[in-house]
């Protein structure tokens, strides 16, 4: 089964702008079934993950955020526009730190040149319906 592409979000490198990120992810989340502490902790990995680009000046103009349903999970892809690595930053390595223990996996890759961090999160399974 092939991932189902959610949103695509670009926006500009600028950290007052994540607040927008953060209702967008609360938003998929619940659709999705997930319970209010596991949407509070995703939105708050997201924000670390967007941070860490930011911190690491991996997002000098632009900040891009992809959101897609991956068999029953949810995948959030965070990403600047400049090539990666960054430069390496304590506290943006707390932050991603940070990230790992609210969600279920993070990781980073090279995007096309530019590396990304991503976010997977599982989602409940779906409700059964009455037998028939």
């Amino acid at each position: 089964m092939s991932a189902t592409f959610l949103a695509e979000v670009s926006l500009a490198a600028d950290p007052r702008l994540i607040r927008g990120v953060r209702l967008l992810i609360s938003s998929l989340a619940a659709d999705r079934g997930l319970s209010m502490d596991e949407i509070e902790d995703l939105k708050l990995a997201v924000q670390e993950a967007c941070v860490n680009r930011l911190a690491l000046g991996l997002a000098q103009d632009r900040l891009r955020i992809e959101i897609s349903d991956d068999q029953n999970t949810l995948v959030i892809a965070v990403s600047g526009d400049r090539p990666g690595p960054g430069n390496e930053d304590e506290e943006a390595a707390l932050g991603l730190s940070l990230a790992e223990a609210l969600v279920d996996g993070v990781w980073t890759e090279d995007a096309g040149g530019t590396e990304r961090v991503v976010l997977r999160k599982s989602l409940p399974p779906p409700p059964v319906g009455p037998a028939s």
